[in-house]
């Protein structure tokens, strides 16, 4: 197991063997991740991290990303921790 002694915690807007889209929504160029983690937030700010993720990833969905969001930690953590 890989850990780590510092508190990281990140999100990337899709897998090792894909690649992060730009977009042009509501007339903004922004980043698809960056779009759906304002947008899911926006809509729940109180999420736990498993929550936030699938919520992400939904968003990414109907937007028609193939891109699939990922979260990595440099320790093992509990999910369901507030975001």
């Amino acid at each position: 197991t890989r850990t780590s002694v510092a508190d990281v915690i990140q999100f990337s807007g899709c897998r090792d063997e894909q690649t992060s889209a730009d977009a042009q929504i509501n007339n903004q160029f922004t980043g698809a991740l960056s779009f759906a983690i304002r947008e899911t937030l926006t809509q729940n700010p109180n999420q736990n991290y498993t929550d936030l993720l699938k919520n992400l990833r939904t968003v990414m969905t109907q937007r028609q990303f193939s891109q699939v969001p990922q979260m990595s930690t440099g320790y093992k953590m509990n999910m369901q921790t507030p975001f």
